[in-house]
């Protein structure tokens, strides 16, 4: 008997010690950010849809050796009471026409694209680019879309935040506009709140793993049963 639970208690620490690696995955968030304010154009074509220009002033950092919230810097321009008209914020582009996603600026607190403590960018990098595999107007109100997409990384911004360049991410998003957006850029509008997230993919081998760690507490189960 007593044999029997130690088998349960041991196999039910194995699957725990297993999960908490898998649950406190990386993630890597870029987001419109206190002070980024508005701006931006999104907009349609026939049945695509374009993003261009939308700012992206914060990358917001979990689950890595130097996580923490960090400012983006770059091109694009966004509109707030507080902040006026600056432009100095990451520039984030989608297009359903050809699948494509970037996410392009600096962020000079890692010394990406600029000289730590700089305000502004000495050189605009490519600090994200995929390809969209799904994409969505959830409400058909022309407001908020929502998409997912696989996507390569800068390699400068991974090690900087001492993360492996290898490491696999999946890649989900949304745009929300003040107003709902129409055909063409004479209709488009801006966007109010943006968010793009890259959370890490556990390891084929990780999940392999927590398979066998659950299937023999499962068993360990059935026999004290």
């Amino acid at each position: 008997m007593l044999n029997k639970v130690k088998q349960v208690a041991i196999a039910m620490f194995a699957v725990a010690a297993l999960a908490a690696p898998a649950s406190a995955a990386t993630v890597i968030d870029f987001a419109t950010g206190f002070g980024t304010g508005s701006g931006g154009s999104v907009y349609m074509i026939g049945e695509d849809y374009i993003g261009e220009n939308i700012p992206i002033g914060r990358l917001l950092v979990e689950g890595a050796t130097n996580s923490g919230e960090y400012l983006v810097r770059g091109t694009a321009t966004g509109t707030s009471a507080t902040f006026g008209t600056r432009a100095i914020f990451g520039d984030l582009d989608f297009d359903t026409r050809t699948g494509d996603i970037s996410i392009s600026g600096c962020v000079p607190m890692l010394g990406v694209g600029a000289d730590p403590g700089d305000a502004t960018c000495d050189t605009v990098e490519l600090l994200l680019s995929g390809t969209m595999t799904g994409f969505t107007d959830p409400f058909g109100e022309n407001r908020f879309v929502a998409l997912a997409a696989v996507d390569f990384k800068n390699a400068e911004l991974l090690a900087a935040l001492g993360i492996d360049p290898n490491t696999p991410f999946s890649l989900q998003g949304s745009v929300l506009t003040g107003d709902p957006f129409g055909q063409g850029l004479q209709n488009a509008q801006a966007s109010v709140s943006s968010d793009v997230a890259n959370t890490a993919v556990p390891e084929p081998a990780t999940m392999i793993l927590l398979g066998t760690g659950l299937l023999a507490a499962f068993r360990a189960r059935r026999q004290h049963a």
